[in-house]
């Protein structure tokens, strides 16, 4: 999270990470998105999954002729793995990011607790609103949709069939889908599918972008203010501390 200043072909950036909570200002001579902590090394949230939209995308466009059909099944399954795995990390690191932010004091840290402590909850899109609705007070089934809740929840389920039974649809995921497919068959995936989960990720992101702009606005102006009035409680306290010095030196 920053906010940038210019001034005088200088640009200046409030970074604050909310990983670690760590805080500063950066200053450049060119126009800058600071995406990475310098202090933990973690990327935001937004660019993790736009990493994995842009592999995925880069996957898919080497699914090519139908002679070759094995090859293109497995470039689809890591189409479904990538995006998926993409989905999970955003949902369980936003959900980390708004408990650290809403309910931890400003100087103290949890996240990394909060994440640890949701190790594969969000692998079921069916418990991730639940989460978000009962911790948060977020109605992802609104940010998602109809269409979209049930795209991501298939795409969740084909993930796990791909990774735990290699491909070939299992009871469990006759269950839970209630789609009507056979079982020991192949996962069906196309291009079409794949597409249209990457608009609906696409916009879960600009809708999330949204919500933390106006959830966190009042919070973030608060840090800063703070960030300044410590800063500036630092610097008359070193120039009290030299002006005393120099006082001592004279005599």
């Amino acid at each position: 999270m920053f906010l940038e200043q210019r001034e005088n072909e200088r640009f200046f950036y409030f970074f604050f990470c909310p990983y670690c909570k760590y805080k500063g200002i950066l200053e450049t001579s060119i126009k800058i998105e600071p995406s990475i902590c310098a202090f933990c090394g973690a990327l935001s949230p937004e660019l993790k999954i736009k990493r994995s939209i842009s592999k995925t995308k880069c996957i898919s466009k080497l699914v090519g002729e139908k002679s070759n059909e094995n090859l293109n099944k497995i470039l689809l399954e890591q189409c479904i793995v990538m995006i998926a795995t993409g989905v999970e990390v955003l949902f369980r690191d936003i959900y980390s990011i708004f408990l650290n932010l809403e309910y931890v004091k400003e100087d103290k840290n949890l996240y990394y607790r909060f994440y640890r402590d949701t190790r594969n909850k969000f692998i079921n899109i069916g418990q991730t609103i639940k989460l978000f609705k009962d911790d948060l007070g977020i109605n992802l089934e609104s940010i998602l949709g109809q269409n979209g809740k049930d795209k991501l929840n298939s795409l969740m389920l084909k993930r796990n069939v791909i990774v735990h039974n290699i491909g070939f649809i299992d009871k469990i995921f006759l269950e839970q889908s209630g789609l009507d497919y056979k079982m020991h068959q192949p996962i069906p995936i196309d291009l079409d599918e794949i597409e249209t989960i990457l608009l609906i990720v696409e916009n879960c992101i600009d809708n999330f972008h949204n919500l933390f702009e106006k959830t966190n606005k009042k919070r973030m102006n608060k840090i800063i203010e703070g960030f300044i009035k410590n800063k500036l409680r630092e610097v008359k306290s070193n120039k009290l501390d030299l002006h005393c010095k120099e006082d001592h030196e004279t005599k």
